[in-house]
């Protein structure tokens, strides 16, 4: 993930060519075309709002979903899912009592699956450093409770900070696959 994000950035391998001889020129280009790809189809799939109608009232989802603004959560999202092959979204209730959502960094989640054929998450965990701080926060969420650990830099130990009932019952996190094989849209030129 963290090469995708370089490459979507412009840092990429070519970047690190050189010869031993010094005298023989090493001419180094980049093109970004991962970058631009990404743009194209997030302006191209996200750039005009989705609008939503039913028979029926949905007043109260579309308070929810302006509230969240959720053309900006989608383009991110999708952003995500272009760069990574899958992008992850959480619930949650703020402090006003109002359903929340938001776009997670895809580099610091990973999900955990049940042995079976569906892909049933058993539980996600997400893991960030706090800026300016040697530890790690970790959050593993199951459909019961969430739990919140603290850790040093290696990870060789954790600490529960915290257990917190899941009011959802579900995982609040929705993973969104960009293919099957959960691949970035640019992968297949990163060679050139």
């Amino acid at each position: 993930m963290k090469r995708l994000w370089n490459y979507y950035n412009g840092q990429q391998d070519i970047l690190n060519k050189f010869y031993a001889d010094p005298s023989k020129p090493c001419n180094k280009v980049v093109v970004n075309y991962c970058s631009d790809i990404t743009a194209n189809y997030q302006g191209y799939l996200t750039g005009k709002k989705i609008t939503y109608s039913s028979t029926e009232d949905i007043t109260d989802i579309q308070e929810v979903l302006n509230y969240n603004d959720v053309a900006s959560e989608d383009s991110e999202l999708l952003k995500q899912a272009l760069i990574y092959g899958v992008g992850y979204e959480i619930c949650w209730i703020d402090e006003d009592k109002k359903q929340r959502f938001n776009v997670i960094d895809a580099k610091s989640v990973i999900p955990v699956y049940y042995n079976s054929l569906d892909e049933e998450l058993a539980a996600v965990i997400r893991f960030y450093q706090i800026e300016d701080s040697n530890d790690y926060f970790i959050e593993v969420y199951e459909d019961e409770g969430i739990s919140y650990y603290k850790s040093g830099i290696g990870f060789s130990s954790m600490e529960l900070i915290e257990y917190k009932e899941n009011y959802y019952n579900q995982i609040p996190i929705t993973v969104f696959k960009l293919n099957e094989e959960r691949k970035s849209i640019f992968e297949p030129i990163m060679g050139l």
